[in-house]
């Protein structure tokens, strides 16, 4: 999933009109064989054995992301294959990934932000971002708070999650109760999630600054949108 631009760009090039026949031939069988046979993942969402039905092999930073590329690699089997069958079969495992980011998840979250308004009835309260950031009115979506605008997509679980350094800083070093600053108090949170959690589940909907680190979790990202309005938009018609 890691190489779905190169792909993608690749797969473009296949089916130009201009395209040399053999090399075009070549692009497309080699990405079907790698993606068909050799894609541990892809034969795992076809047999459906993971319980939310959207298989990755790694949960990063930017999970959220990667379960967008994973699904794109999908829809472009679905566009390449001459095999009918398998192109519904990749179409429909590549749709698994939209139902994951719009709830189909352990915490049953859609990862956008303040979607309520689209019926969603547990979205992402809150996200970090400096536009919207903790101790504003666009901090958190409550009764009395508007939140901050629908649609974003946070990062999601991040098992590599930690706070900083500076948290754990012995006595008498420069960074002892990072540097003074008064929002080491953050440092005694507990944060469980994201900590003490499986993958799937190492995300908390928080946007505390540093050195809470919230961004690893809750940050939008343009690269995260763009994958996710990709993805969603083969989909609409």
């Amino acid at each position: 999933m890691w190489e779905v631009d190169a792909l993608e760009s690749l797969l473009y090039y296949a089916r130009l009109p201009g395209a040399t026949p053999e090399v075009a031939k070549s692009i497309r069988e080699r990405f079907l064989t790698n993606l068909l046979q050799a894609s541990k993942i892809f034969q795992s969402s076809l047999q459906q054995t993971d319980p939310y039905r959207a298989p990755m092999k790694d949960y990063t930073w930017g999970s959220n992301k990667g379960k967008a590329m994973q699904a794109r690699l999908y829809q472009l089997a679905a566009i390449h294959s001459t095999d009918q069958k398998l192109s519904e079969i990749a179409l429909a495992a590549a749709l698994e990934y939209v139902h994951y980011i719009h709830g189909v998840n352990p915490l049953g979250l859609v990862y956008l932000t303040n979607m309520a308004v689209a019926g969603a009835s547990h979205s992402a309260s809150t996200m970090f971002h400096t536009w919207f950031a903790y101790g504003t009115r666009w901090q958190r979506v409550t009764e009395q708070l508007p939140g901050p605008p629908p649609g974003f997509l946070v990062g999601g679980p991040n098992p590599q999650f930690s706070v900083d350094a500076c948290c754990r800083a012995p006595a008498g070093s420069p960074s002892y109760r990072c540097y003074g600053a008064r929002t080491f108090s953050l440092c005694q949170q507990k944060l469980v999630p994201p900590f003490e959690q499986p993958p799937a589940k190492s995300y908390l909907d928080f946007n505390d600054p540093w050195p809470a680190n919230s961004w690893a979790i809750s940050e939008p990202s343009l690269g995260y949108q763009s994958y996710y309005v990709r993805l969603l938009a083969a989909f609409t018609r």
